[in-house]
């Protein structure tokens, strides 16, 4: 940003390096660390370079705690990791959360039901930073129609994914619900019994919690049920 250009790979493989040494972790486990880091940070950096890069108005780990966030009831705070002007629409903002691990193509994962929970909650996430934007003083001005969480580890083909998502109306209007009704029932010391919301698998001595359990309890908190 300081120079509009993006640096090279040997910059960012010694800023990668000189950031690691902060660890100060045992030798073998830096050089592996160090290794496996340069690797994956030069299939990114390449996909990055394709995409057309970083933009200087992009703003990096933007932190809404003095932003004064309030919606509804609920007052709000957290950090999103990059914020992008659109240069077609300058009153447009397209909101962006990095992972590490695992990445995915799509959010209709057929893995595991950890997978489809872990996926929803992704959904939630970029929900609850268009909320922060649109509730603070900085941004409030700004219209947020797309999310998207970028996968920063390659995929075992050595892909970099992102997967985006239309923040609708709907959506928002969901989270922003459950927000303030899971906020009050913290203040109140209220919370409801959640047993009958797991699975017992035939075979099986421990409780498992599925999607659909999940949205059974949402549906019940938005109807007044619990």
């Amino acid at each position: 940003k300081k120079h509009e250009k993006l640096a090279s790979i040997e910059q960012l493989d010694k800023y990668f390096e000189n950031a690691l040494i902060k660890f100060k972790m045992p030798e073998n486990l830096f050089q592996k660390n160090l290794s496996e880091g340069k690797k994956n940070l030069k299939i990114y950096f390449e996909d990055l370079k394709k995409r057309g890069g970083v933009n200087t108005t992009d703003v990096i780990e933007f932190k809404f705690k003095n932003e004064g966030v309030k919606f509804g009831d609920v007052h709000a705070a957290g950090n999103i990791d990059k914020i992008s002007i659109n240069p077609k629409d300058k009153n447009e903002i397209l909101v962006t959360d990095f992972k590490t691990g695992k990445s995915f193509t799509t959010w209709e994962a057929k893995e595991s039901e950890y997978t489809k929970i872990k996926l929803h909650f992704y959904q939630y996430q970029l929900v609850y930073y268009k909320l922060l934007i649109k509730n603070s003083r900085t941004y409030k001005n700004y219209n947020v129609n797309m999310g998207q969480i970028e996968f920063i580890e390659a995929d075992d083909n050595g892909k970099i994914n992102v997967l985006e998502l239309e923040l609708t109306d709907e959506l928002v209007t969901r989270v922003e619900k459950l927000a303030n009704i899971i906020y009050n029932k913290i203040l109140n010391l209220d919370f409801p019994d959640v047993t009958k919301y797991t699975h017992t698998e035939a075979g099986k001595e421990k409780e498992e919690i599925k999607l659909v359990d999940i949205l059974n309890f949402e549906e019940d908190l938005l109807g007044g049920k619990v």
